[in-house]
């Protein structure tokens, strides 16, 4: 009988090999037992109201237009009630069409000075996209030239931390 004590090579590899796959398994199991992030929750919410919009404008058989309010903290397409208010850290910007379409009375469906996504009735849509900045990320502003302090308000630069993308041509919708 021998009288040595420890580990034989095969059953350290075995108890590594076990803690691996439980750790492994912990991992990809994290981000759904922690949940979406409020970016994600977000987004979410903006591609719920283009969706929206896209089958208001091809069931309904006229255009239905998402405009940013409240300073880029609301997406909504006001002709359908539908809007996503975004957390108080979440501040959207919207690239679209300015200046687009026309009403039956002439007028456009898209003033030049706002920018929004359109959609049409025929699947279409002006295209464009919700880019959504998380102010808490703030890239730091560069120090002013003079000796006058920068006013220390809303930041100026914000970083993006999620996007949702519209197709003009099939206006398919996208969350990157």
């Amino acid at each position: 009988m021998s009288t040595r004590s420890g580990f034989t090579l095969l059953e350290v590899l075995v108890a590594l090999t076990i803690v691996v796959t439980a750790w492994a398994g912990i991992a990809a199991a994290l981000p759904r037992l922690i949940g979406p992030s409020p970016a994600e929750r977000a987004a979410l919410a903006v591609e719920d109201v283009l969706r929206q919009a896209r089958e208001a404008a091809h069931e309904g058989r006229s255009p239905v237009t998402v405009r940013l309010q409240d300073g880029g903290r609301t997406v909504a397409a006001p002709s359908l009630g539908a809007r996503a208010d975004l957390p108080a850290d979440i501040v959207a910007r919207l690239e679209g069409v300015r200046g687009w379409g026309s009403t039956g009375a002439g007028g456009p469906i898209v003033a030049n000075d706002e920018a929004a996504i359109v959609f049409l009735p025929d699947g279409s849509s002006s295209g464009g996209r919700v880019t959504l900045s998380d102010l808490t990320l703030a890239a730091p502003e560069a120090p002013a030239a003079s000796d006058t302090p920068a006013p220390t308000s809303a930041p100026t630069s914000t970083t993006p931390v999620a996007s949702v993308h519209v197709s003009w041509l099939t206006s398919r919708i996208e969350r990157h």
